[in-house]
């Protein structure tokens, strides 16, 4: 029997549909040669950033898994396409800018239910854990904020916090 090598092991379970393989691209070239590379091999890839991906969207169109964006500029335009989109913050310590990012992405006229849909349900699924977080639903994990306003508006407050069914003061 060959040797394995374990530092493929995560493309391993990208091919045998037990993982996801993220590629960082940009350019609308390079990302549709990743595409044609990863299907090759059965691999629909998370493309990171993706600068390029709203202008060829129509051609990765049920080839990729998602796009985790870093900028909201194509994330309108690969939504509309169907493509699940996700919101990156590039780094564990740029999380806290996330809803200046997101609310600053509806001001310049992404759609609100994109928004709410790119932070929940298409997150889970680019992570390939949709089975279970992103949605209300029964059997899956869920934690519930009760705000006094809009998700989306940064000045909105948390009144109260379910986990897993828990009320937590």
């Amino acid at each position: 029997k060959p040797k394995t090598d374990s530092t493929l092991d995560s493309i391993r379970a990208a091919i045998e549909g037990r993982g996801r393989l993220m590629v960082s691209v940009s350019r609308s070239e390079e990302i549709l040669t990743c595409v044609e590379a990863c299907n090759a091999y059965g691999i629909k890839p998370v493309l990171v950033g993706a600068s390029g991906a709203g202008s060829v969207a129509d051609k990765i169109r049920g080839k990729v898994t998602g796009v985790i964006v870093t900028s909201t500029a194509s994330a309108n335009a690969l939504a509309k396409s169907g493509i699940p989109v996700a919101f990156g913050s590039g780094a564990e310590e740029g999380a806290a800018d996330l809803p200046f990012y997101v609310a600053s992405g509806v001001h310049l006229g992404l759609s609100p239910a994109v928004v709410v849909q790119s932070l929940t349900a298409d997150a889970a699924t680019i992570l390939g854990i949709e089975d279970r977080v992103g949605r209300l639903a029964p059997g899956l994990d869920g934690d519930i904020l009760l705000l006094d306003g809009s998700p989306l508006d940064i000045s909105s407050k948390v009144l109260r916090v379910w986990i897993d069914g828990e009320e937590i003061e």
